[in-house]
């Protein structure tokens, strides 16, 4: 590891320590960063696989009885049966912050009270295909946001181990070599001075 083009002074070696103390500090404060980001992003992701199982499952299920409300009623009652208002959901969307990355939830906080045909003009599967559908409607949405999620978490758990990684492989070790570095230069200096001054004190006392 090449270390800092730095001269060796007590200045420089103060200044290079003190720079190795914050670049340790910053590696601990992201190690911790990194562990809580990463047990969140596990959370959503084992969150958002069962949202998705869910949704599939009641999406598939709808589909299915919808088929066959279809095939009971025929074309014309079937258009006749979805003629009626369309009622829209009332949505809520959390803003909440992970270790500066923003994730949003969004939820259905009132479900729409849609007027569904009278049973004289559909059939109980018809009633099932619409209850799976608007179920697999209030998952989709936890699903978008949890993907989302997911998505911000790992980004910005790939920037924190990138800088992990720059910081134990890059800077830290430099700091370390050009301490190491420096205190050398410095030690070697003392012992030259200290025999330098011995010789002198030493063809003092043979002259006097």
């Amino acid at each position: 590891m090449s270390r800092l083009p730095l001269a060796p002074t007590k200045g420089n070696l103060l200044a290079v320590k003190d720079e190795l103390g914050l670049a340790s500090e910053a590696y601990e404060l992201m190690e911790r960063k990194r562990d809580v980001l990463v047990n969140e992003l596990m959370r959503y992701a084992d969150r958002l696989r069962e949202v998705e199982r869910e949704f599939y499952a009641r999406f598939g299920r709808g589909i299915t009885a919808f088929r066959t409300a279809r095939a009971l009623l025929g074309a014309s009652r079937m258009r006749q049966a979805l003629s009626f208002p369309v009622v829209e959901n009332e949505f809520s969307i959390l803003d909440r912050s992970v270790m500066g990355v923003h994730i949003i939830e969004l939820s259905i906080t009132k479900t729409a009270d849609e007027p569904m045909p009278g049973p004289a003009e559909s059939v109980p599967e018809f009633e099932e295909a619409g209850e799976h559908l608007h179920k697999a409607l209030e998952v989709l949405g936890e699903y978008v946001t949890r993907m989302g999620s997911v998505w911000r978490l790992a980004t910005e758990v790939k920037k924190t181990q990138r800088r992990l990684n720059a910081l134990e492989n890059i800077f830290i070790p430099q700091y370390r070599e050009t301490a190491h570095f420096i205190q050398g230069v410095l030690e070697e200096n003392e012992r030259e001075e200290f025999f330098r001054q011995k010789r002198v004190k030493s063809k003092l006392a043979r002259g006097g």
